[in-house]
């Protein structure tokens, strides 16, 4: 699993390293399971094969076919790792923490590499050419800095603080703005959730407030994190809320976004087909893409809203569930909530659906909320505060 996680992170698609540490995984996957006689589908899987279903079916009208096919090979090799790390973490705390520590560890690799022997930094060029993005990078750093919270609300160790102040650093020289506002949402919610009374959630509330407000105002007038950030969250800001021009890449996210728009409206139940949002988008405009930078306007435009609720609909059910009596929850369902949460309300400025690492992610919070589910039904609920539904 170590090995699994670590290529994943650590190197692009395709290389043999990545090839050969997907197929140990499936391999090892299928011993365990027909040694342990036990079944690889739980909800997180049974949740992907419905929306790969659809994009599959998605074939029949899709715009631009090559594509789909395409991405539905992606989708297709991303569902049998899902179900392959799923089927072998699942009730098993002790593999789970291990995988979160090899995950870490191979962000860290990661940052390393690219920030120190690289010596990159992303203000301008945010790419390293053969090696990886941006946003994968700062996607996987963020993560871990989530995981150091975590660790810090447990044990209230000081290294994970200098552990987080390092990762800082690191995530401030990807110039991801978007990263750092999941860090801003999930201190706000996580820490808020770590009481039971109500005046004590409303103080935490409020000093967590008071400091996301604080770290967001130190990144728009200190010039050295201004020169990396802050001047992109300043030109997102201006843009969203006081129509000014923005950046080159917020204007030409919100070209994006009217533009998959249009292509819902043409099609509202059953999108132009998966895959096809970036080829038309790049027709049209003589200019290439990757994706809508929007999670809900991309589903909406590729897979209509019988997509979109097939994306979605799972998350909604999983967070109403988990959020009954969550301030007694266990800090694992606190942690796995304020992740989902702060995940989805970044998806106007990012795609997870194909994202190898976001999804992975999605799947840890998932199986960290069952772990806890599965230790309460076999130990027994103390008291009714401790019952997760």
């Amino acid at each position: 699993m170590a090995f699994f996680i670590f290529t994943t992170v650590f190197f692009n698609e395709g290389e043999l390293v990545s090839v050969v540490s997907k197929v140990f995984l499936l391999v090892v996957t299928l011993f365990e399971c027909v040694r342990k006689r036990k079944s690889p589908f739980n909800g997180f899987t049974v949740a992907c094969i419905i929306f790969f279903a659809w994009s599959v079916a998605s074939l029949s009208w899709s715009a631009v076919p090559s594509e789909s096919v395409a991405r539905i090979k992606t989708f297709f090799y991303q569902l049998v790792c899902y179900g392959c790390v799923s089927a072998l973490l699942i009730d098993d705390k002790q593999a789970l923490k291990i995988s979160l520590v090899a995950f870490s560890v191979s962000s860290i690799a990661s940052a390393v590499y690219v920030l120190g022997f690289q010596g990159i930094r992303f203000t301008d060029n945010r790419y390293v050419d053969g090696f990886v993005s941006s946003g994968q990078l700062a996607l996987c750093i963020a993560f871990t800095m989530l995981l150091c919270m975590y660790e810090w609300r447990k044990a209230r160790q000081s290294r994970y603080i200098a552990l987080l102040a390092v990762l800082s650093l690191a995530l401030l020289m990807t110039s991801a703005r978007r990263y750092f506002i999941i860090l801003l949402l999930f201190l706000v919610i996580f820490n808020t959730l770590g009481s039971g009374d109500i005046r004590k959630r409303i103080v935490l509330f409020s000093i967590c407030t008071l400091a996301a407000g604080g770290l967001l105002y130190a990144v728009l007038n200190i010039d050295f994190l201004y020169q990396y950030l802050g001047r992109r969250i300043e030109s997102f800001l201006q843009f969203a809320f006081a129509g000014g021009a923005g950046d080159a890449s917020t204007e030409g996210r919100a070209r994006l976004i009217d533009y998959g728009l249009d292509l819902f409206r043409s099609s509202p139940m059953l999108g132009q087909g998966v895959g096809s949002f970036e080829a038309l988008f790049s027709t049209t405009h003589g200019s290439w893409q990757t994706s809508a930078d929007n999670n809900y306007v991309e589903l909406l435009a590729d897979l209509g809203i019988p997509g979109f609720l097939a994306y979605y609909v799972p998350l909604v059910v999983f967070l109403v569930r988990r959020l009954r009596g969550i301030t007694s929850a266990s800090i694992d369902v606190q942690f796995a909530v304020s992740g989902i949460i702060a995940f989805a309300a970044i998806d106007f400025a990012c795609v997870w659906f194909f994202s190898k690492c976001g999804m992975l992610q999605i799947l840890f919070f998932y199986l960290m909320a069952k772990s806890t589910l599965s230790e309460n039904r076999i130990e027994g609920p103390v008291s009714h505060g401790n019952m997760v539904l």
